[in-house]
């Protein structure tokens, strides 16, 4: 059994990295089959999979908990996909992950281009968090100490509704963030993803998450891998010195030997060993309570 498990593992690690080099357009298929043979955190519960924040069918997320305690801080994670390809149904090793630390954790879905664009995957990231807080105290939840992560696009939704004062309202009693490989300036628009989610808005600049530094903003903590070959490592590095610019609370750290997609499957619990990201996320997030 023990060979047999050690053998999986191998095959699964071949499987993801090799996924990891065709794309992110091919990415998302195969996440539901790794997430199921994946080992997942102990301590942890699925409560529930479809709890609606909008009345579209994407407007979903999956909420995981603690088996034991309550007054739980909240954390919402959410996923990338290029604002195209998104699945929750892919990441319960994620919400495992983050409950068995503590957190009632929600994996939130969004709509996707092309049946919509800029802003309205911001808009669902902030509605979620909105319904969240309201909804945490029937799940043992604390709506008043609340945490985001986001990896690739997810990213950019997370840091964009944090900063963005036309999400205040729905932003609150954000603690901290953690940002995982995304972009967070990408203008003149030149690849076909961002075209796609954001060509014709007008003013183009104000899509861009740097258009709204400031100095009280939510500490961010910026993930990135060396090897990224989709989101190049220089779009954190060059955040990270804007954030520094502007005196926000910021913390950057780039992995070696990590590309897009490794970097989230070591948020998993037989990965870990290859880097020190989901370490880094909760130890961050643990400095800012």
């Amino acid at each position: 059994m023990r060979k047999f498990r050690k053998a999986l593992l191998v095959a699964v690690g071949v499987a993801f990295a090799l996924v990891a080099t065709i794309g992110i357009a091919y990415v998302i298929a195969p996440l539901p089959v790794f997430n199921a043979l994946m080992l997942k955190d102990a301590g942890a519960k699925l409560v529930d999979r479809h709890i609606a924040y909008g009345t579209h069918p994407r407007q979903r997320y999956a909420l995981f908990a603690p088996e034991q305690g309550t007054n739980f801080p909240l954390l919402v994670f959410v996923q990338g996909g290029a604002w195209q390809f998104a699945d929750k149904e892919g990441y319960d090793f994620v919400g495992h992950a983050f409950a068995s630390k503590g957190y009632l954790t929600a994996i939130i879905d969004y709509r996707l281009v092309p049946e919509v664009r800029y802003p309205s995957f911001v808009e669902d990231t902030a509605k979620a968090v909105a319904h969240l807080r309201l909804e945490a105290s029937k799940f043992g939840g604390d709506a008043s100490r609340v945490y985001l992560v986001g990896h690739s696009a997810g990213a950019y939704n997370v840091v964009h509704a944090m900063l963005n004062p036309a999400f205040a309202a729905e932003m609150q009693n954000i603690k901290a963030a953690a940002a995982l490989s995304g972009p967070y300036d990408f203008i003149p628009l030149v690849d076909e993803r961002t075209i796609a989610a954001f060509g014709g808005f007008s003013p183009i600049e104000s899509t861009q998450p740097a258009s709204y530094l400031r100095l009280d903003q939510p500490p961010i903590l910026l993930l990135h891998g060396a090897d990224d070959e989709i989101v190049p490592v220089s779009s954190s590095m060059v955040f990270h010195d804007k954030l520094l610019a502007a005196r926000a609370r910021c913390a950057i750290k780039i992995h070696a030997n990590t590309n897009h997609i490794s970097i989230l499957g070591d948020l998993s619990r037989p990965f870990r060993y290859r880097s020190t990201t989901f370490a880094d996320i909760t130890s961050f997030f643990d400095q800012h309570p």
